[in-house]
Formats: C-alpha cells, structure tokens, sequence
C-alpha cells in the first residue's frame, strides 16, 4: 500500500521551523486571507514576542510541538500519528539515531521577529564532543544570562551549576568518579541529580532515611526501564509504566494513597474529592510526579544531552498550554483568575502550572534513548 509520502516530499528544517512560526505568531492570513484583519487580540504583540524572548523557554515550546502527533502517517505500533521530528528524519536520518541536533531562536531581523532552526550536523557535534559538550564550552565563553547555542534555554546554566556542585559534593566525601569521559561523567551525575530532584518535588515531605530510600529506588527502577529498551527501529518506551512503577514506590512510605488504578481514573477522583477535601493532597502529589519526571529526567536528556526522542499524542493539551502561554505573555507573565481552568482550580500547583518555566513539562505517551544515551544502559 502506497503512503502519502511516496507523492509529498518531507519537510526540511527550515520549512518544518517556518511552520512552528505561523503557528506561534498566528499567521492565519497566509491560509486564510478571509480571516485576516488588522486587529487580533489573541496574536502576540512585538512586546509579547520580545517577553518571549527573554524568558528562554521558545525551545521547551518547539519541544512539545515538534514530538506531537500531528501528522497522519503511521510510523510506529505505540502510538498513532507522526510528528514533525519523525517527519524530518526520513530526510535527516541522523536526527532520529541521536547523531544530529535541532534547535530553534527569536531573532528579529529588519525589524520582524522571526523563528530562526539551528541544525548541528553529525560532523559539527563530533568536533565538540556532542551536543552536551559543545554546550558546556559555549557557556564559559557567553556572557551572564545569554542563552547559549546548541541548547538555548534558560534553565542550561542552573543544570550545568548543580552537576558541578554534584562532582565537588562527591570528590568531597571520597565517593568514587570513575569515567571513561566527560560525557559519561556528567550522565551518570546528572542521573542521580534528576532522581533527587523527582523526590524533592513529587509533593511529599520526606525524612532522611525515607528520601534515601525511595531516590535509591527510584534509581534503581528508572535504570531497570532504561535498560529494557529494545535495540529493534521501533523501541518505544511507555512513560506509564515508570510512572507506575514510580507510584507504587512511594506508596510504601504513604500506605494512605490509592492504587495507580484508581488515580488515574477521573471518575474516582471526583468522588474522592467531592467527600474528601483532603483527598486533593493525593491528585497534587500525582500531577507533580508526572510533571517531575519530565522535567527532571527526560528533558534534560533530549534537550541537554540531545540523545532521546519523546512523543506525545494529547494535541489538546499542547494548545491548551499554549493559551495560558499567551494569556501569560500579555499579561505581564501573570495569569487572570478567570482564565484558570475550572478543572484545576483547587489544586495547589500554582507554582507550577502558571509558570512558564515549567508549563511546558508534560507527561509523554512515549519516549526512547538515542546514540551514547541508549548504549549507557546496556
């Protein structure tokens, strides 16, 4: 049987960025010249886009909807759809063996913002030592607060501070370093930063012993899944499993929260919540999980080190998100209490989901290691 894509030819960086940029800056007129008009309230303004800019989050936005299925060809039997990075592979094939890398950046040029791809080749990234690496040198040579190339997101600097502070904190304490290179030192540093951090912010207070306990087997489980990956094309991994496994550790310190079942069932939960008020400290602890495993573990491993490839299937939830980016960009980063959704209300995660450092952080459907990543574990 015949694909669409023996007849269209896949899209190439620049045109898959151009597409990213009509979207962001709404340009409906290129489409629909009918729906075109000199006012639209909904567009970003310059100011906004300038606002946007700043905050350093433009690659976590490109992230989500590069990875989202919303092309129609079937690519894999894990989810339905392809995305926009599944599309480009087929003519940039390093790009899906974790050999290339894509990221994006607000420039304005003759006084238009514009979405400008950056694509480091094989070859490039071979010279720096990989896309972690040649992101490192590039932050000792920049100045405060510049977002540096290939990552340039906001968050680089902090995440490259904590796994020095890491390294200084082990050699201080005699804990042994043993690495082949860089690259293998600070992934194995970084592995243990993210599971520390997933602890600290999954919602629930612990004590020393109990903290230990559950990083310990939090690492322990994450390197099991880890390792499960197939070396077969389509070697997917379920973001539900870890999740679960990850549930079922902390309910052995928290006998009280329910089975990984019930939690995920929405009608459960309305009925805990409407005869337990208290019952909500439960759905908070589960939404900060999910959202921690994203941006603790699988962002940094795709985004820094450049070696995962994430999908997500909820198209809803990406423009969901993207509205309350907008909502927040003209509001001066603030959110309006009547534009909260009603279905998160009474949760406290207000440090969280109106942020937009951390909007972007999102349960995948699927995900898999690439290139060093993947053989790391095997």
């Amino acid at each position: 049987m015949k694909s669409i894509y023996d007849e269209y030819r896949p899209r190439n960086e620049r045109e898959i960025c151009e597409l990213f940029e009509d979207l962001l800056f709404l340009k409906t007129e290129k489409f629909s010249p009918g729906l075109s008009s000199e006012k639209n309230d909904h567009k970003l303004s310059d100011k906004d886009i300038a606002l946007l800019s700043k905050t350093g989050i433009l690659n976590r936005i490109f992230r989500r909807w590069f990875q989202t299925t919303f092309g129609h060809e079937n690519v894999s039997e894990y989810f339905n759809g392809e995305t926009p990075r599944q599309e480009l592979t087929r003519i940039k094939p390093g790009l899906g063996e974790g050999k290339e890398y894509l990221s994006v950046n607000l420039e304005r040029i003759e006084g238009e913002w514009r979405v400008i791809p950056y694509y480091f080749s094989e070859e490039l990234l071979k010279k720096e030592g990989g896309v972690f690496m040649s992101g490192f040198k590039n932050l000792e040579k920049a100045k405060k607060q510049d977002l540096v190339n290939p990552q340039f997101d906001i968050g680089f600097e902090t995440f490259v501070y904590l796994l020095k502070e890491m390294e200084k904190f082990k050699k201080k304490n005699n804990k042994e370093l043993s690495f082949n290179t860089d690259f293998a030192k600070y992934l194995g540093l970084f592995l243990e930063l993210g599971i520390s951090q997933i602890v600290l912010n999954c919602g629930i207070k612990f004590n020393k012993k109990e903290f230990n306990s559950t990083a310990d087997n939090f690492y322990n489980c994450l390197t099991y899944y880890f390792s499960k990956q197939s070396y077969e094309k389509d070697n997917y991994l379920s973001s539900d499993e870890i999740i679960f496994a990850f549930w079922n550790i902390l309910r052995e310190n928290n006998k009280e929260l329910p089975s990984f079942e019930k939690i995920i069932n929405i009608d459960y939960k309305k009925k805990r919540i409407e005869k337990e008020p208290d019952f909500k400290k439960t759905v908070e602890i589960f939404y900060r999980l999910n959202k921690a495993f994203d941006a603790y573990v699988l962002f940094p491993i795709e985004r820094y080190f450049g070696l995962a490839e994430i999908v997500w299937t909820d198209k809803v939830s990406f423009f969901d998100d993207l509205g309350i980016t907008f909502n927040l960009l003209k509001n001066n980063l603030k959110v309006k209490a009547d534009n909260i959704e009603k279905g998160v209300k009474y949760l406290n995660i207000n440090d969280i989901a109106w942020d937009l450092k951390y909007i972007w952080f999102c349960p995948c459907h699927s995900f898999r290691m690439l290139g060093p990543a993947f053989q790391y574990f095997h």
